[in-house]
This record gives C-alpha cells, structure tokens and sequence, in this order.
C-alpha cells in the first residue's frame, strides 16, 4: 500500500460553506494540505458522549481557520467510508501546542458563550488534572502472532475487552495510538511508517475515553473529573 493510498482525508467544513481538505501525510499534493495530526478518534459516528476525537495542529492554523462550529469528516483515501464525524468544539493550548477537541452535534449544544460546559472530561489521562500514575495501568509484551499490518496478538497481561481503546502502544521509541482492544487482540490507527513482527517487545498503556463511566468504573477518580457529565443528556 502506498503512502498516498494508506492517508487520512480530514475535511474541515467551515461555517460559511468553505470546504477546506487536510492528510495525516505529507503527500506533496496541492489538493490537500498536511499538518493536522490525528491525536486519538472514537469510532462511534452517534450523538453520545463517546462521539469524540482530539487534532493536533500547527499553531499558526489558528487564526487562519475558523475551526469552533466547523463539521469535520474523516475517510481514508480512495474510500468512501467515514471512519469519524463531529463539530469541533474547543480550541485547547496544551504546554505550547494547539489542539481541536470535537464532538457530536448533541455536545456541541453545552457550548454557551463565555463559557464552554462539556459531559466529557478536560484533562488527560496522566496529567497533573487527571492525578492518575499510569505505571498502574501500563504493561508490557510481547507479539506473538501478527494478523495485518495493523493489528496482532500480544501476551501483556489480560485486561477487559476495550481497556487499552484509546491508548498508547510503545516499540522502543516510536509511540502508535490504539484504535481497538478485544483480549489480547490489539489494532492500532493506520500509520504508513508501522513496522511490527512476531516477537517485538512493547509496552502498552490504557486509554480513557474522557467519559465519567470510565473516570468512575476504570479508574476510580472522579474526584478529579474535570467535565459536567449531567447537563445535558439525550433522549
């Protein structure tokens, strides 16, 4: 698979129609433009809290594109497929770098201004906000048997189904985000410069889907859940 075939297509609608068209790659094209950094993507296209994804971008982009209410679509290229679809719903600067954080259309309605409300948690998993040691929830392991490019068997130790969504895979120093987890099953988000064979060793970390089930059920914190899950529910 080339390079080109393997990249994301982020389409960024602006409110006044405007259709702007990003890659996860570099492709030297001057139909898309590169930059926007995919940081993690929920594969729930519904209206529910977990309709979530967070993109990393430059900082200049910024003041360049009016990103707050803007409808984002995620698909891989040569594919009709809508892999995510949201309205970006806060600008977020985090130790000097920018990121989008979008939603569902439901959650976007606990925007008022002045003030941004949202049922999904502010902080990350790990940070000073969160308090949680993620030595406790970090493991290691091993490939034991490869079932595509993206996606294997380990033998780190046996967790819920769906523990490490979300999560961080680390192979010495290169870092890849988890796109689902059944068993010791693990799948990652496609990246063209993934390269994994039978008997690498890894680590690999649990992830948080910013939902106070997960901030209560999986890690006990929700002391520290920096979000207002009850003001708004669906119907």
């Amino acid at each position: 698979m080339t390079i080109q075939e393997n990249a994301l297509i982020i389409s960024i609608k602006q409110s006044d129609g405007q259709i702007l068209l990003f890659t996860d790659k570099d492709l030297s094209d001057n139909m898309y433009r590169s930059g926007i950094e995919i940081e993690y993507m929920s594969r729930n296209l519904g209206t529910g809290n977990q309709n979530m994804a967070m993109f990393k971008i430059p900082s200049t982009m910024r003041d360049q594109i009016n990103f707050v209410g803007s409808t984002i679509k995620v698909n891989q290229m040569h594919s009709e497929e809508i892999l995510y679809s949201g309205i970006c719903i806060e600008i977020i600067n985090k130790e000097n770098e920018m990121f989008i954080l979008c939603g569902s259309h439901l959650m976007a309605l606990t925007k008022s201004i002045g003030t941004y409300y949202s049922a999904i948690c502010r902080a990350n998993l790990g940070d000073s906000k969160c308090g949680k040691n993620l030595q406790q929830f970090t493991f290691t392991g091993k490939v034991i048997e490869m079932i595509n490019k993206y996606s294997f068997v380990g033998d780190h130790d046996l967790q819920e189904n769906g523990f490490f969504n979300y999560g961080i895979l680390e192979f010495g120093q290169k870092k890849y985000r988890i796109s689902i987890s059944h068993g010791r099953l693990i799948e990652i988000f496609p990246d063209v410069n993934i390269k994994i064979e039978v008997n690498d060793l890894y680590t690999i970390t649990a992830g948080c889907n910013k939902s106070i089930d997960h901030c209560v059920r999986k890690f006990n914190n929700a002391t520290n859940f920096r979000g207002e899950p009850y003001i708004l529910k669906s119907s």
